[in-house]
């Protein structure tokens, strides 16, 4: 994955008394996430003004049903878990404003994930499969080996934003239990780890900074 860079600003409550301590403004561990909390995770989320590519960029008020129907449907439950996930979107997509690496053949999705978990995702979904089986033909030709078309068609297959924005809830379940366990410690250290190490991408002050924003719109200190 790829991350783009970005300013973002936020400050981030540390809690003497607890590594994890809930503040007042969190929505709870069950709570949907606003679309003011995303803007105030990212504030570019507010439009979509200045978008390179217009066509891909979602705001905070699109954003914010699709990205709390995908924590329902893979069970994302605590803050630290959507707060770090929130992050990783934003900085893969520039605040959500791209959809797909216009420069690397069948990346793509809110995720920003290569076509070896773009295939895999597309095929968790039913009515995707015979589309999948007619564009890739024979089922032990590695998807890399494909044309490029072929693989940019199978990317477009979970493009459009109600699967886009579920890429990254659904890549965490496929983690392992170290990744998960980092994460839900909801500290800045875990989720450097989970980009590093279970992502596989560099980690920056891009990302760190709208970690911290997350867990400050959340609710949930991280040391």
């Amino acid at each position: 994955m790829r991350v783009y860079n970005l300013s973002a600003a936020a400050a981030v409550v540390l809690l003497a008394v607890s590594p994890a301590v809930a503040l007042p403004q969190g929505t709870g561990p069950s709570g949907d996430i606003t679309p003011g909390q995303l803007i105030q995770i990212g504030k570019t989320t507010a439009s979509c003004d200045g978008a390179q590519f217009p066509d891909e960029c979602a705001t905070a008020a699109e954003a914010a049903p699709l990205i709390n129907a995908a924590f329902k449907k893979f069970n994302i439950a605590t803050n630290q878990e959507k707060a770090a996930l929130i992050a990783l979107m934003m900085s893969e997509t520039g605040e959500f404003k791209n959809n797909f690496r216009h420069d690397v053949v069948g990346q793509g999705t809110r995720n920003m994930q290569s076509i070896n978990f773009n295939l895999q995702y597309a095929l968790t979904f039913p009515e995707l499969v015979p589309e999948v089986n007619a564009i890739r033909g024979d089922a032990g030709t590695p998807v890399t080996s494909l044309p490029p078309d072929a693989q940019n068609n199978i990317r477009a297959l979970v493009l459009p934003n109600d699967k886009s924005f579920g890429s990254a809830m659904w890549f965490y379940t496929i983690q392992s239990d170290e990744c998960k366990s980092e994460v839900r410690g909801g500290t800045e250290a875990g989720f450097e780890f989970y980009l590093a190490k279970c992502v596989i991408t560099t980690v920056t002050t891009t990302a760190t900074t709208l970690y911290a924003n997350a867990i400050a719109a959340l609710g949930t200190a991280a040391k």
